[in-house]
């Protein structure tokens, strides 16, 4: 690129004018171990160096170096850069900068420092320290020669440039605008330039290298010197820079999965927000991780998570915004009309293509699901952290009403959340202050008329809460990590009961107690049980111990030699609310439970429906097990019941749940309920 220069920067340079000994010794500048030396910018010549500025010249002698005459390798855009660094100095500003100096021809790239110093006829001129690049511990792509460049402001006309912004170029920038992808850049930026002295920025730029990261300086040149001329100055840092992007990606995403972590996720819902479109946010939970996570290690839940997350990118697009934000919890958040349908519709097909099974090597097929939790923008929320708050709270509403399942966000459902938060926080109090009590509720023997067993069932009257459920009180147990205490207080009361019982005269009676499925999977459940009916005197054989038909199958290969120790202790088991579950019938029969209790839901449905207690009842009767009907409010009930040849009963018709002495009262008497009566 040809370097144009003025015909006054072609004259013959002025004498140099000479800086004053006095002033080299006060500033001690001849003893330091760097090159040093004056430039006048405006007589184009060296004044005075220290030896080692002599070294970096490659002059013989400060006389020689200071006749050099430096006008005719200097562009324009360089002359017009160094005058108007004089106002800088006289601001008392110093400037660091890469630059490409050429002593006798040969081209170094130094490390400047710039600063100002007077003359002693009082003009300002350049004070320069200077580091080799070979000295330099320092990245070679970003030390490379300052690129200087001089445009027409008012056309964009390139005017001059010096060697180093040839050598990064070539000839294809001819005008301001070529500098960048978009002709509209350069617009912007010459528009804040007329409200502004000058502008910094790192930006991207193309070169025929490729893409490079430049930083760049722009400013308009003083009236002085070339009125209307654009300086423009720029330093490749496409290093620093990638070094910068990378270990902003490390900042931004999640290690194992690549999504976006939760302080980036932020950021972007921000931007979302910010284009005034509405928006959804979907939080996932896997349904089953822990367990594959648990029983294979983390190596292979590692490999299962990377494939959910390459499932969740398929089914986003390039508007979605993805996340992982905890060990098994994910957030794709996108406007509402680039989601395929409504939210709710795009959650189902995204449960859908999570649970569907995975390859995992070493391993097979592995299955596992998702809850999702919906919450909407700016309908739920305005605050990200508010939102995304209230999709978690819809996800766990999901997963309490089954798993693999989705739910919107309601004020309902808040409500929900905020009193199990409340029952959660009541429990660890009545725990500590024994504020529960039992009641019991008979199970007869109707074909021999007989009370062989008790139900123990939970109370708990809360003065905040009022009364709480025992479902209720079991589930936030079972959240919160209580489960263990709850379990054990029940089984001490229900033991110490039991034995006060039998010692009155009723030595044959048992007791039921209902077992969390969280609990007894639990290293000392075996251990705890049998140290609590030996405390209480009581025998295993009399304590039933009831389990959900869901509790009982989880992981029924791996808990089937529990519950046959169980068994051989002498401990009796009875498979609650039988049918609404998903037992396998071909382990049912290794199961070592002897009862069967059937759900209340088809008693209640009993008139519409007697082939599914038909089939329980045969299914029972073959694997010789005992079945019990629970929730028998109606005397039809009992004698449809009873017709079908089921005779061991449970429910209101025959009594209510009672507390202790009422049922003290009840076995002393020997007159058991008959059908009808409100014991």
């Amino acid at each position: 690129m040809p370097d144009t220069k003025t015909n006054a920067e072609r004259a013959e340079p002025a004498p140099p004018q000479k800086v004053s000994e006095a002033q080299i010794t006060t500033l001690g500048l001849e003893q330091l171990q760097t090159p040093i030396w004056i430039y006048d910018t405006q007589k184009f010549c060296i004044h005075w160096a220290n030896t080692k500025g002599l070294e970096l010249w490659q002059a013989e002698s400060l006389q020689e170096l200071s006749t050099r005459n430096f006008r005719p390798e200097m562009s324009d855009a360089i002359y017009t850069t160094l005058s108007a660094y004089l106002d800088d100095f006289s601001a008392g500003h110093t400037i660091n900068r890469w630059w490409q100096l050429s002593p006798k021809g040969h081209s170094k790239n130094v490390f400047c420092r710039f600063s100002g110093i007077r003359l002693n006829d009082g003009r300002m001129a350049m004070l320069c320290e200077g580091l080799e690049e070979d000295i330099l511990e320092y990245d070679l792509l970003s030390s490379n020669t300052t690129m200087v460049s001089m445009f027409d402001s008012r056309h964009g006309a390139l005017v001059s440039a010096n060697p180093a912004f040839a050598n990064c170029y070539g000839t294809g920038i001819k005008t301001f605008q070529d500098l960048f992808d978009d002709p509209r850049t350069a617009g912007g930026l010459l528009q804040q330039l007329a409200t502004s002295d000058q502008l910094q920025m790192d930006i991207e730029v193309q070169t025929p290298q490729g893409q490079r990261w430049h930083y760049m300086e722009l400013r308009l040149t003083p009236g002085s010197l070339r009125p209307g001329n654009l300086l423009v100055m720029q330093l490749d840092i496409s290093s620093r820079k990638q070094s910068e992007l990378d270990q902003r990606k490390l900042a931004d995403t999640d290690a194992l999965t690549g999504l976006l972590n939760r302080h980036a996720l932020l950021r972007q819902l921000a931007a979302l927000a910010e284009d005034s479109q509405p928006f959804a946010l979907l939080y996932m939970d896997l349904d089953g991780f822990k367990l594959i996570n648990d029983t294979f290690g983390h190596s292979v839940g590692d490999a299962l998570l990377e494939l959910v997350a390459q499932r969740i990118r398929d089914h986003g697009n390039d508007h979605c915004c993805l996340a992982r934000i905890g060990g098994d919890e994910f957030i794709l958040a996108a406007p509402v009309g680039h989601m395929q349908g409504d939210p709710v519709a795009f959650a189902a097909r995204l449960i859908d293509l999570i649970s569907r099974p995975y390859q995992v090597a070493g391993f097979g097929n592995l299955n596992i699901g998702a809850s999702v939790g919906i919450a909407l923008y700016p309908r739920h929320a305005r605050d990200m952290h508010d939102l995304i708050a209230k999709a978690d709270t819809a996800m766990y509403a999901a997963k309490r009403r089954g798993r693999m399942r989705h739910a919107v966000f309601s004020p309902d459902i808040h409500n929900s959340v905020l009193r199990r938060t409340v029952v959660v926080q009541c429990l660890h109090k009545a725990l500590e202050q024994g504020a529960f009590n039992l009641h019991y509720q008979p199970i007869y023997n109707l074909r021999e008329g007989t009370l062989p067993v008790m139900e123990a069932l939970l109370r708990w009257q809360d003065p905040e809460l009022g009364p709480v459920g025992a479902d209720e009180a079991i589930a936030a147990a079972e959240e919160s990590g209580l489960i263990r205490d709850l379990d054990r207080w029940v089984w001490q009361c229900a033991c110490t009961q039991l034995r006060k019982l039998q010692l009155a005269g009723h030595p044959d009676l048992c007791m039921a107690v209902n077992v969390s499925g969280t609990h007894v999977l639990q290293d000392d459940f075996i251990d705890a049980l049998t140290a609590q009916v030996h405390q209480a005197q009581i025998e295993p054989r009399h304590l039933i111990l009831e389990l959900t038909e869901t509790a009982m199958m989880m992981d029924i290969e791996g808990n089937i030699d529990l519950f046959h120790e169980l068994k051989n202790l002498g401990f009796r088991l009875a498979i609650d609310d039988f049918g609404t579950g998903y037992s396998s019938l071909a382990y049912l029969h290794q199961l070592p439970a002897e009862t069967l209790k059937i759900d209340r839901s088809f008693i209640a449905r009993l008139a519409e429906d007697q082939h599914s207690i038909r089939f329980v009842r045969d299914l029972a009767h073959a694997q010789g097990k005992q079945i019990v009907a629970e929730g028998v409010e109606q005397d039809w009930q009992y004698r449809l019941l009873t017709k079908l040849g089921i005779h061991f009963m449970q429910g209101y018709l025959f009594a209510r749940p009672m507390p202790a002495g009422d049922l003290q009262r009840l076995l002393d008497a020997r007159i058991y309920a008959s059908p009808g009566s409100d014991c």
